[in-house]
C-alpha cells in the first residue's frame, strides 16, 4: 500500500516537473486572501479540505447572495496568482506543500475546479434556480456532502473503481437537486450533477462520465 501510494506521489509531482514553480509566498497572500474574504480561519486547507468545502458551501445556502460572494472572492484570487493560478492550484503544488495524504491533494484542488463552474458555466442557471438551490443546500447539502465522502472513502482505499462508483455520486446529486428544483427542471438536476464530475474529473480525467438528461420524446440532451 505504501509503495502504491508513494508511485502516485511521484506521478503526481513528476506530471508538473515541465511546469513554472508555485511562487509559495504569492500563493500564501492569495490564500490568505480569499481565506479572509471567506471568512474562512484555516491557514493550511489542504489538509483538511473536507472543512475548507464545507465553510465555501455555507455561502450557497444563502441563496444566489451567498454565490455571488464566493465567486467575487474567487475571481479576487484567480487575479491575484495571475500566471501562478493552475500549477498554484494543482494537487502537486498541495502535495509539495504538506498534503497529508495524496486524496486531499486532489480533494483541495478540485475545490478550484468546481469554483470554476459554479462562478462560469453554471452561474446563470444558479441565478435562476435562486430560491430551490438555496432550499437544496439547506434541506440536502448534508446528503450530498455524505454521498461526495462516500466516493472518497471509495476511491481511497480501490482507486481503479473510481470512475464506476462516481455515477453514484453524481446520480446523487442531480436527484437532490431535482427533488428540490422539480424533476423536469433539467438544468437544476445538470448543474448537480456537474458539479460533482467536476471533481471526478479532476484526479480521473479519463472517466467517461457525462452529466446529461433526459428531453421530451425520449431523446438525451446535455
Amino acid at each position: 500500500m505504501l509503495s502504491h501510494v508513494l508511485l502516485i506521489i511521484a506521478t503526481v509531482i513528476g506530471s508538473v516537473w515541465g511546469q513554472s514553480k508555485c511562487d509559495d509566498g504569492l500563493y500564501s497572500t492569495c490564500q490568505t486572501t480569499l481565506n479572509g474574504a471567506l471568512q474562512i480561519n484555516n491557514t493550511q486547507p489542504w489538509r483538511n479540505p473536507a472543512l475548507w468545502r464545507d465553510d465555501v458551501e455555507k455561502y450557497f445556502r444563502s441563496g444566489f447572495n451567498g454565490t455571488r460572494v464566493v465567486c467575487k472572492a474567487f475571481r479576487e484570487f484567480k487575479n491575484c496568482l495571475g500566471g501562478n493560478y493552475t500549477v498554484c492550484t494543482s494537487a502537486a503544488h498541495y502535495i509539495q506543500a504538506g498534503a497529508a495524504e495524496v486524496d486531499n491533494a486532489y480533494i483541495f484542488s478540485s475545490i478550484f475546479n468546481e469554483m470554476h463552474y459554479v462562478c462560469g458555466a453554471g452561474l446563470q442557471v444558479a441565478a435562476l434556480n435562486d430560491a430551490c438551490f438555496q432550499a437544496t443546500w439547506q434541506n440536502f447539502g448534508s446528503t450530498i456532502r455524505s454521498c461526495r465522502q462516500a466516493w472518497e472513502s471509495i476511491v481511497k482505499v480501490t482507486p481503479g473503481d473510481a470512475c464506476f462508483q462516481a455515477n453514484n455520486m453524481l446520480g446523487c446529486n442531480e436527484d437532490y437537486f431535482g427533488r428540490q428544483c422539480g424533476k423536469t427542471n433539467q438544468a437544476a438536476m445538470f448543474w448537480g450533477c456537474e458539479y460533482a464530475r467536476v471533481q471526478v474529473f479532476t484526479r480521473f480525467p479519463q472517466c467517461l462520465i457525462s452529466c446529461s438528461l433526459p428531453i421530451a420524446g425520449g431523446g438525451v440532451g446535455k
